[in-house]
């Protein structure tokens, strides 16, 4: 299955959802229990979705009350991307009284958080880039001559909604002026992806959809380099030990900083990722028929045994000649997930007297995402805790 294609075809048929609500003033509770078919796949909409749109509709709501309101808008970005670029941004609003423009974007990617805004390394805070470009292309097209229109007094308002990832979405406003320095520093940095020779600079954000990091497309050494590096590791250093037949020379953990430790930690799922494609090229390649040095390949355990198709019957027949009741298992009650999910949340709470649930185990996230800090072992201990 293409779980890439299957997330995107989720975001969307929320999208679609959320277009039909604001338009025509639907409850994204009538679309429960529906399967909606976009890209190819299709979509069950369940109980949660009307939950995770709630909060952007009724901001939504907010916001577009006595003003001008788009959906589903195209923006002409050409004048800073080049020619033909453009892009589609979700709602947005013109409040001519309060002199706001709004762009509203929704996110239903659940693995990777983006804010509304970011900080450069001297504490600068800028506006997410793709909002900003929608934000001025909109004001380009929506106000028509937005430089006379809009001015400093004009603030714009850009606001991502990403109800299932923690720590994404958020709000960031600035004036219209700013937005147009914003545009310019984009534009300029957007300019340099047209040379050729235009050095890669890899990230385990940038990289992390990145298709060209793969072994099956050709790989990419700035990618390759920084997995490298994050062991402070160099190919050097990797031909050396395999010359050795030994294990390359890792650092031990505590000797690096915490700052170092914590970057290492934020790349985990790039470092997976980087072996898992190591291991799948050379099985690839073995597959085709070559030598992988000091490799060979075998046969996995095997799976699962399970009856044949169509002849199941015939295999209780036997088993309950030989074991009787003993031949089915004993009758279980459904679990508590299983039951809301056939109850629903009104039925569900006569239930919910029964039920416990364990709490999360302790996890390191950003401290962008949601939730609350929890306080070290250290300060939950009293004076009479410590011997």
């Amino acid at each position: 299955m293409d779980t890439a294609g299957f997330y995107a075809a989720e975001g969307t048929a929320y999208h679609e959802i959320a277009e039909l609500c604001v338009m025509h003033g639907l409850d994204p509770a009538d679309f429960v229990g529906l399967t909606m078919r976009a890209d190819g796949h299709d979509i069950p909409i369940t109980e949660d979705v009307p939950r995770w749109l709630e909060r952007g509709l009724e901001r939504i709501a907010q916001l577009s009350e006595g003003a001008e309101l788009q959906c589903e808008s195209r923006v002409d970005l050409s004048a800073v991307l080049g020619k033909g670029e453009g892009g589609r941004l979700d709602i947005g609003i013109i409040n001519r009284t309060r002199r706001l423009i709004v762009v509203f974007d929704w996110k239903f990617g659940a693995g990777v958080p983006v804010q509304a805004s970011w900080k450069d390394e001297a504490g600068a805070e800028h506006p997410n880039e793709q909002l900003a470009l929608y934000g001025w292309g909109f004001a380009e097209s929506a106000m028509r001559r937005a430089d006379k229109l809009c001015g400093d007094e004009w603030t714009i308002r850009l606001i991502i909604e990403q109800p299932r990832a923690q720590g994404g979405g958020g709000e960031y406003d600035l004036s219209y002026f700013a937005l147009e320095e914003e545009i310019e520093r984009i534009g300029f940095e957007a300019a340099k992806t047209n040379d050729p020779n235009a050095p890669r600079i890899a990230g385990h954000v940038q990289c992390k959809f990145c298709k060209a990091k793969l072994a099956s497309n050709g790989g990419c050494k700035a990618h390759s380099d920084l997995v490298l590096s994050l062991a402070d590791l160099t190919d050097d250093d990797i031909a050396q030990a395999q010359e050795d037949d030994v294990y390359p020379p890792l650092p031990r953990v505590p000797e690096l900083s915490l700052e170092r430790l914590a970057y290492i930690h934020s790349c985990s799922d790039m470092l997976s990722h980087f072996l898992n494609d190591v291991q799948g090229y050379l099985l690839d390649r073995a597959k085709k028929g070559e030598k992988v040095p000091g490799m060979k390949m075998v046969r996995g355990r095997a799976g699962h045994r399970k009856y044949k198709e169509g002849v199941a019957e015939d295999a209780a027949a036997v088993l309950v000649e030989e074991l009787g009741e003993k031949a089915y298992q004993p009758q279980e009650i459904i679990s508590p997930a299983q039951a809301e999910k056939l109850l629903g949340k009104e039925k569900y709470s006569k239930i919910k007297q029964f039920v416990t649930q364990d709490q999360g185990g302790i996890a390191l996230v950003s401290v962008h995402s949601r939730g609350e800090a929890l306080r070290p072992t250290e300060d939950l201990l009293t004076d009479d805790d410590v011997i």
